[in-house]
């Protein structure tokens, strides 16, 4: 019987001899032949069992790996998109910030007095629009909410992007109560009027408390919006998110501080504008001329009452050992007068001649004593204001003229300087030149009363004043000090402030001689070394200018009539708590170390000959003040003006640690110096403070070399 090949391939191995095969021919081979053993072949076993089985029997195996395959290519996709959905969403959050901050640098580049209606609607429309933006980025990613936490970057960004929105919601809540009272103050009929009104102050607190209950609900979502802030893992994040983080943290701190002074607004109003019954403030007409601390030799004062948004009384006086009264002189043991500053024959007058601070407000406190414990008329005095010869000029241009009948001049802010100082030097009396400028302050107070019922004649007043406020030519204290808290965020307190993590200046002079300081070019070099342990080493130059061809053309300098011609001053140099001089100039007064209002300080005096040049220079260690996140440091520098000063020149170079490029700079730098270290350059003009923020960035190396890896 034949067998069949496929019987053969599966029941005979292959390479086996049969009996079936033939010899070659010509050969008798045997009949029989032994047969190989058979090799037993270990078959694989397959896994997967009875399911394996049923997806072979119906075919899907090869549909799941398509399945799966599929899958993944969701899965990216969606990752893709998701990340693409966070990196829009942190766009929109930096573009509704500079959106915002777009509409606001508007309405502050326009006249300070002339804010209108279409002005307040430009921005209660421009925050309800980024709230809608920010309200749709929301809802594109709630279904990815559960996934946040993969990565710190998209954790943060999303998070940003709930504090955008309660930031923007508690904007637009703090707006809707302003509305009343902002429509009450223009007119209604013409949305481009500049407000006018401001005497009715009844109806416009009024107004202020129907909006109150919306300032309180603003308040707790930006109390909601800073809990969220706080609580924000930026450790790990890149600098994009740690940049916009910041921009949030400010846009919080503008919108809070604008809501903290309307939830104070309807009393801060009743006190100042007496609506709740008479109220009455001590004027300090300080000579900036021959500066102090807080602004000036306080050479006249005044006083007036307010009643119903209106100054009923006034008057002003000349600054003598008998005017105004003094508290008994035994108390003048009290003041602490630190051992740095001038030493009094009768200690007493220490607390109103200008004082020793630099922060207003402790001046202003000083002087109030004095004042009320002398029991003076109207005392005890409700608040202290200051005025500066720069804030006179400023009002006497505001108004273009004075006319003093009595002396039969005009006085402009041209002349007004040259006036006072020649009466002082030719007339008769017991110092006359006080009596004249009591009678110009007098006059421009009863002028400036006519001149607000003129619109466009106030409007100039008010933004002399404000300028004259944000130059800290003029200062505000109340005697209530819960009210303060609103002057400070206005701006308007001369409070010295300084910050955690913040590196600080502030340079102040004193005249101890003459009436020169119109004449004295005083500019600053800060120079500013960042360790890697966070400390700083620091030097600081003044450089004073005292030329000929500016002292020959000022009515205060005159040696005969002024004082001594050279520039005689105490300085005092404020730096972070905890600071330490290293080297101080050896031709100056032994220099003193120490500490007032939290700062460090150190004082020393020299002098300045006329038409010649003085430099001094001090090096000194503050203890750390910059920070380090990660790969990125951070350098933050307030530089305080000093009230009664034009404006120094300032120049700042910081050096960075080594390995580290600079990444952002506010404000902007003049220029960088790629030495061995880069340095950075700043040159500013200080006609106010001044806050300096700049980020940076460590290489590889350097984060290395700091972690000690």
């Amino acid at each position: 019987m034949a067998i069949s090949p496929e019987t053969s391939s599966v029941d005979e191995p292959s390479g086996s001899q049969t009996a079936q095969e033939e010899s070659p021919p010509g050969s008798i081979g045997p009949l029989y032949t032994t047969p190989e053993p058979r090799r037993r072949v270990r078959r694989r076993k397959r896994k997967g069992g009875i399911f394996r089985k049923i997806l072979k029997r119906f075919g899907i195996r090869r549909r799941v790996s398509g399945i799966i395959v599929a899958l993944l290519s969701i899965t990216v996709a969606a990752v893709v998109i998701y990340a693409a959905l966070v990196v829009d969403s942190l766009s929109g959050i930096n573009s509704a910030i500079t959106e915002l901050e777009r509409i606001l640098t508007g309405i502050e580049g326009d006249s300070a007095a002339s804010i209108s209606l279409n002005d307040y609607e430009r921005l209660a429309e421009g925050v309800e629009n980024v709230d809608k933006s920010l309200e749709i980025s929301q809802n594109r990613l709630i279904l990815m909410r559960p996934f946040q936490t993969i990565h710190p970057n998209v954790d943060v960004a999303l998070r940003s992007l709930d504090i955008a929105r309660a930031l923007t919601g508690s904007a637009d809540t703090m707006l809707a109560g302003l509305r009343p009272a902002v429509f009450y103050l223009v007119s209604g009929d013409e949305p481009d009027t500049a407000i006018a009104q401001i005497s009715s102050g009844d109806r416009l607190v009024e107004l202020l408390e129907i909006g109150r209950n919306q300032f309180a609900r603003a308040q707790t979502e930006l109390d909601a919006a800073k809990t969220m802030l706080e609580a924000l893992p930026v450790e790990s994040a890149s600098l994009d998110i740690i940049r916009m983080t910041e921009r949030l943290d400010d846009f919080y701190e503008q919108v809070s501080s604008i809501n903290g002074v309307l939830i104070d607004s309807t009393n801060l109003l009743n006190v100042v504008l007496g609506l709740d019954g008479d109220k009455n403030y001590l004027v300090l007409a300080v000579n900036s001329d021959e500066l102090r601390p807080s602004g000036g030799f306080l050479s006249t004062w005044g006083w007036f009452k307010v009643r119903n948004g209106r100054i009923v009384e006034y008057d002003y006086s000349a600054s003598t050992v008998d005017s105004p009264v003094s508290p008994a002189a035994d108390m003048g043991n009290t003041l602490g007068i630190p051992n740095w500053w001038i030493q009094y024959r009768q200690p007493i007058y220490a607390a109103w001649d200008g004082s020793w601070h630099a922060d207003f407000p402790s001046t202003a406190e000083m002087a109030m004593w004095y004042y009320n414990n002398g029991s003076n008329i109207n005392a005890p005095v409700d608040g202290v204001l200051s005025f500066d010869i720069y804030a006179f000029e400023y009002i006497l241009a505001a108004l273009g003229e004075v006319e003093l009948d009595e002396y039969r001049v005009s006085v402009t802010a041209e002349n007004f300087r040259q006036l006072v100082y020649d009466i002082r030097a030719f007339s008769s009396g017991i110092e006359p030149h006080k009596a004249f400028v009591a009678a110009i302050y007098t006059k421009i107070m009863s002028d400036w009363q006519e001149a607000s019922r003129d619109p466009e004649r106030n409007t100039l007043i008010l933004n002399a004043l404000l300028r004259a406020v944000q130059e800290k030519h003029v200062m505000v204290h109340l005697a209530d000090d819960g009210l303060n808290h609103a002057i400070d965020m206005l701006g308007w307190s001369g409070s010295q402030r300084t910050e955690p993590a913040n590196d600080y200046l502030m340079v102040v002079d004193s005249n101890l001689g003459n009436k020169s300081n119109r004449s004295v070019i005083r500019d600053l070099t800060y120079d500013v070394t960042l360790l890697d342990d966070g400390d700083l080493s620091k030097r600081l130059t003044i450089a004073y200018e005292y030329p000929a061809e500016l002292a020959d053309n000022d009515p205060a300098v005159d040696p005969e009539f002024h004082g001594r011609i050279d520039y005689a001053t105490m300085v005092q140099i404020y730096g972070p708590p905890d600071s330490e001089v290293v080297e101080a100039p050896s031709d100056i007064s032994f220099p003193i170390e120490s500490e007032l209002h939290d700062l460090w300080l150190v004082s020393t005096a020299f002098v300045v000959p006329y038409n010649d040049s003085r430099r001094i220079q001090f090096t000194y260690d503050s203890p750390a003040v910059w920070e380090r996140f990660g790969r990125y440091g951070r350098y933050r520098l307030i530089i305080q003006k000093q009230p009664g000063t034009r404006g120094d020149a300032v120049t700042v170079q910081i050096t960075l640690p080594p390995e580290t490029q600079v990444v952002e700079s506010n404000p902007p730098f003049t220029t960088t110096y790629d030495l061995d270290q880069v340095v950075v350059e700043y040159r500013l003009d200080l006609t106010t403070d001044v806050h300096l923020d700049l980020i940076f960035e460590f290489k590889p190396e350097a984060v290395a070399r700091l972690d000690g890896t």
